[in-house]
């Protein structure tokens, strides 16, 4: 980063000193400094808000500075990494559990399937079964008969 401690007699990016002293009134009892033509912060202040020594210099106060700049754009960054991540790992999530559950609905319609077939090859052994039982029956009547004939006529 680059910065310039106007001297308030110069221009600064080329507009005349009364532009900049009526845009930052400060300007004119204060010192300006334009660091990457983008910020502007005053010597006397920033010395404050940095806790710097109050006799260091203007370009200590400019260094200080554009170095704060510099840790809160890392830390910025390092946030806009972080979330980054935290939102690629709940994507990952929310596909997981998208996959999860189309296998828990594929799995549950195996399931149904598979009941629905079990349910009629129970009813078709019932049927089966009420089929021979009445085989049996019939044939046991049949038989009754025929012992009842035999005892008559035995008898």
């Amino acid at each position: 980063m680059n910065y310039i401690i106007w001297n308030k007699i110069d221009k600064l990016k080329d507009l005349e000193p009364e532009v900049w002293f009526n845009s930052y009134p400060q300007s004119k009892t204060k010192t300006l400094i334009l660091i990457d033509d983008v910020y502007v912060i005053f010597a006397e202040d920033e010395r404050k808000n940095l806790q710097l020594d109050e006799n260091s210099t203007n370009d200590d106060v400019a260094k200080a500075y554009i170095k704060k700049l510099e840790e809160e754009n890392k830390r910025a960054e390092e946030e806009a990494k972080n979330r980054e991540e935290a939102e690629k790992s709940l994507v990952d999530k929310v596909n997981q559990l998208e996959k999860d559950k189309l296998n828990l609905s594929l799995a549950n319609v195996q399931v149904l399937e598979q009941m629905e077939k079990e349910k009629q090859d129970l009813a078709l052994a019932n049927v089966e079964l009420m089929e021979q039982v009445q085989t049996y029956k019939a044939e046991l009547e049949s038989k009754i008969k025929e012992l009842e004939k035999l005892i008559k006529n035995n008898g």
